[in-house]
């Protein structure tokens, strides 16, 4: 009767400790970008709740950098140890843990539009377009178009007039030359 009472007793602490799996989740390394030692993404199961989510945060010792919790992705940003890594690892809600890496875009772009391709190549038909290290600097555009609002925050006041054929008013007369240019030179 004591052995039940004691049981009983014990039941909901054995239901709140969460279940191991059968096998860790995988520990993935990006294929490329350099590795920031110590820093993890967790991603948690699909159809995992918040509380879930916030449970397994509270498991690591540091502050978590960034927590996802989108229906498209769940999980965390986190500095852990290694043994903070394992644990986790073993928790039935966790989808996989992913080193953190610092990842930079290509430097060639292979089948780019031939408008984008001439301007890295002086042979007529190349398809590949190299990313020049300057990102644009000290470029130069002349634009024949409605106008511009040079004041624009996307342009971070690196567009100035320099010349204006139509009228003295210095804006864009229509409209159209403003989008326009925050495509090729905003951010």
């Amino acid at each position: 009767m004591r052995s039940a009472a004691l049981v009983v007793a014990a039941l909901p602490l054995a239901m709140a400790a969460p279940s191991k799996r059968a096998s860790p989740a995988p520990l993935l390394k990006p294929r490329s970008g350099d590795i920031i030692e110590g820093k993890y993404i967790v991603k948690m199961k699909s159809g995992s709740d918040f509380e879930v989510l916030e449970a397994h945060k509270s498991l690591v010792s540091s502050k978590v950098d960034y927590t996802y919790n989108s229906h498209k992705f769940a999980g965390f940003a986190v500095s852990m140890t290694e043994e903070e890594v394992t644990a986790l690892q073993d928790m039935p809600d966790v989808e996989y843990i992913e080193h953190d890496a610092i990842v930079r875009a290509s430097a060639t772009q292979e089948n780019a539009d031939w408008g984008l391709a001439r301007l890295s190549s002086t042979s007529a038909g190349s398809s590949t377009y190299n990313y020049d290290d300057s990102a644009g600097e000290g470029v130069c555009a002349y634009v024949v178009d409605t106008g511009i609002d040079i004041d624009h925050p996307d342009f971070e006041g690196r567009a100035t007039w320099a010349s204006n054929q139509v009228d003295n008013d210095d804006t864009d007369g229509n409209g159209h030359g403003l989008p326009l240019r925050r495509q090729g030179f905003g951010r």
